[in-house]
């Protein structure tokens, strides 16, 4: 369920981006909640697969995917690597009781 929710929302909101179109605002506000679950597209974790379109040999991709990370962080979601490697997004909140 969480994949096919990720999947919906954030290529839409891709889409939207990638297109030059207005992406909807109340996608944009959902995107920290979706890099937090970190939901899977095209079967690889969202933020893993974000961090695969920053490589993209095209400028558009790569800066839509600045843009999806610009907007996951500003509301309050930092991303790191995880113990084994992999991108993790977790809620500023959520790290200062660590």
């Amino acid at each position: 369920m969480i994949d096919r929710i990720t999947t919906a929302a954030f290529s839409f909101w891709w889409e939207c981006n990638i297109n030059h179109t207005a992406a909807v605002s109340h996608l944009t506000r959902a995107l920290p909640a979706l890099g937090q679950v970190n939901g899977h597209m095209n079967g690889t974790p969202l933020l893993q697969w974000i961090q695969q379109q920053l490589q993209h040999r095209n400028a558009d991709i790569q800066r839509a995917a600045v843009r999806a990370v610009g907007q996951i962080m500003a509301q309050g979601v930092r991303l790191f690597r995880g113990s084994g490697g992999e991108v993790e997004g977790k809620w500023v909140e959520e790290l200062a009781k660590l």
